[in-house]
C-alpha cells in the first residue's frame, strides 16, 4: 500500500532488485528505506479497512488430489476458492530529508591539516593508541563505509560532501582542518592578486607549483575546486574538476569564505567593522552582500529583539553545525533571538525539510507566526 502510495517508479526500483533500495537504521534510530536518489522513513501505520479480495475465485491444481497427480475427479470436479483477507496494519512510506548528522560527525572526527599533521597523527605517543584511534587518519570513513551506514541515498550522501567541501585522502573521506583550509585559500587568493590572474581562468598547475612549499597538491587543488563554478557540478564533473588545468572561482563562494575566516577570528563582530573588513579582504570588483552571511551568521540587535536604528552584531552560527534533530535546532535559533522572520530561518532549515514540504510547514510546528502592524511576519516559540 505504501509502495503503492509513493508511486509507480519507485515500486517497479524496488522490484528490479538492483541493489540500489536497502533499509538504514540501528538502535534507535527510525528505519529508513533508500533508493538511488531519495530517503523515506518507514512507519507502521494502523489500518481499519484494508482487505485483499481475488476477483473471479482461484483455481485448483488438479495435481492436488494426490502425488502422482490423479487429483480425485480431475480439474472440472474443483470447485473455485475465493479469497479474502483483511489487513490490520501496513508499513507506509514517507519522503525525508537525508539524515546526515553521523556523517557530518565522521568526516570531522580527524580533518586533514597537510602532510605534516598527517606524520604525527600516524605516530601517537606510548599508551595513546586507545584514545587516539577515532582521530587516525586510517580511521576515516571509505564512500562505502558511508552509504552502508548513512540514513540517506547515495546521491544525497554526494551532495552533502560536495556541500561540506569534503576530501578523499588516501581513499578515506574527511573535512579539512578548518584553520588550513583558510589558509590555503588565503594564499591562493593573495597569489591570484600578485599574478594578476583572472578569477574566472586561475591557472592550476601554477598555483600548484607556487604553493608547494606549503601546502600539496591535492590540497590546492581541492580547494580551488570548493571555491569554484564546479562546486555546484553533478558529482562525476566535481570529482573531475580536481584534475583541471583551469578553474573559474566563484565570488560568492570567495565572499562567504571571507566571512567564514573573520567569524573563526572572532565569533562576534559589530556590523559596521565586520562588513569593513569584509570588503577589504575580498578581491577587487567584488561586492559582500549580507545574503552570502546565509547559513554563516545572524544578525542581532544588542538585545535580541529588533529596534529601528540599533546598531547590529553579525554573530557565527554555522548551519553544518546545528543538530540534526528540528527540536533541537530550534532550541539553539530561540536561545539567541526570541523573533526571526521566515527568511532569516530558512538557511537553517534547508537540510532538514523535506522533499515535497515547506520550511514555512515545519518552522509553524515549531513556532507561532505573529503579524506585526506593518503587515511583516515574524515567528516565536511556541509554547
Amino acid at each position: 500500500s505504501g509502495l503503492r502510495e509513493r508511486g509507480e517508479p519507485l515500486l517497479q526500483e524496488l522490484l528490479s532488485d538492483g541493489g540500489s533500495v536497502c533499509i538504514k537504521g540501528c538502535g534507535e534510530d527510525e528505519a529508513v528505506l533508500t533508493t538511488h536518489d531519495a530517503s523515506y522513513v518507514v512507519r507502521l501505520a494502523d489500518s481499519s479497512n484494508s482487505m485483499l479480495l481475488v476477483r473471479g475465485g482461484v483455481e485448483v491444481s488438479s495435481t492436488a488430489g494426490s502425488p502422482g497427480g490423479g487429483g480425485g475427479g480431475g480439474e472440472e470436479n474443483q470447485p473455485p476458492l475465493a479469497v479474502a483477507a483483511r489487513a490490520h496494519e501496513h508499513l507506509e512510506l514517507v519522503r525525508c530529508a537525508p539524515r546526515l548528522g553521523d556523517v557530518r560527525r565522521r568526516l570531522c572526527a580527524c580533518p586533514y591539516g597537510g602532510r605534516e599533521a598527517e606524520e604525527a597523527l600516524d605516530e601517537p605517543a606510548v599508551g595513546e593508541e586507545e584514545a587516539l584511534a577515532p582521530s587516525r587518519p586510517d580511521a576515516r570513513p571509505t564512500l562505502s563505509s558511508l552509504e552502508a551506514a548513512a540514513q540517506c541515498s547515495p546521491l544525497e550522501l554526494r551532495a552533502a560532501l560536495q556541500r561540506w567541501r569534503a576530501v578523499e585522502v588516501a581513499g578515506r573521506w574527511c573535512c579539512l582542518d578548518p584553520q588550513y583550509e583558510a589558509d590555503c585559500v588565503e594564499c591562493l587568493l593573495a597569489l591570484a592578486v600578485e599574478q594578476e590572474w583572472p578569477l574566472h581562468a586561475v591557472p592550476v598547475p601554477a598555483a600548484v607549483e607556487a604553493l608547494a612549499a606549503q601546502f600539496d597538491e591535492a590540497t590546492v587543488r581541492h580547494c580551488l575546486r570548493s571555491h569554484s563554478t564546479a562546486a555546484a557540478a553533478p558529482w562525476e564533473e566535481w570529482l573531475a574538476a580536481a584534475a583541471s588545468d583551469e578553474v573559474a572561482l566563484e565570488p560568492r563562494a570567495i565572499c562567504t569564505f571571507r566571512a567564514r575566516v573573520l567569524l573563526l577570528e572572532t565569533e562576534a563582530w559589530p556590523k559596521d567593522a565586520f562588513d569593513e573588513a569584509w570588503a577589504d579582504g575580498v578581491p577587487r570588483g567584488i561586492e559582500p552582500s549580507d545574503a552570502d552571511l546565509d547559513g554563516l551568521a545572524v544578525l542581532l540587535p544588542p538585545d535580541g529583539r529588533a529596534a529601528k536604528g540599533a546598531p547590529l552584531t553579525v554573530r557565527a552560527l554555522s548551519a553544518e553545525a546545528m543538530p540534526p534533530d528540528a527540536a533541537a535546532r530550534f532550541s539553539v535559533l530561540w536561545s539567541l533571538k526570541p523573533s526571526w522572520a521566515m527568511r532569516e530561518l530558512g538557511p537553517y532549515l534547508l537540510d532538514i525539510v523535506a522533499p515535497g514540504s515547506s520550511a514555512e510547514a515545519l518552522v509553524l510546528q515549531h513556532a507561532r507566526c505573529v503579524t506585526a502592524s506593518d503587515g511583516s511576519r515574524s515567528y516565536v516559540e511556541r509554547k
